[in-house]
């Protein structure tokens, strides 16, 4: 006789997409004040090595913000799991009661 079991803490799984989403939100926070600053740059260091240093900096923290908003990605999928996970449920318990 086999048996499979599944267990899903669904209010879990939001808490956790929802973690997710945050501290995404904080970390762009953080990003775009960074590049703000790196753009105000030029006031404290006008030189031709500061110039390529703050343009690197400023490609750099773009780059890892752009990194940082794929992690929508992640929390879409959390989102479609917690559904099918939902899903399932409703469906075992029509069964069970039909």
């Amino acid at each position: 006789m086999a048996t499979n079991n599944i267990y899903a803490n669904i209010s879990e799984i939001d808490k956790f997409s929802n973690d997710i989403r945050n501290k995404t939100m904080s970390m762009n926070s953080i990003l775009d004040d960074l590049i703000t600053m790196t753009m105000d740059m030029d006031r404290f260091f006008d030189t031709p090595s500061g110039k390529i240093m703050k343009d690197s900096l400023i490609d750099y923290l773009k780059e890892s913000k752009l990194k940082c908003s794929s992690l929508d990605y992640i929390c879409e999928g959390l989102d479609s799991s917690k559904r099918m996970y939902e899903m399932a449920l409703s469906n075992s318990k029509n069964s069970v009661r039909g």
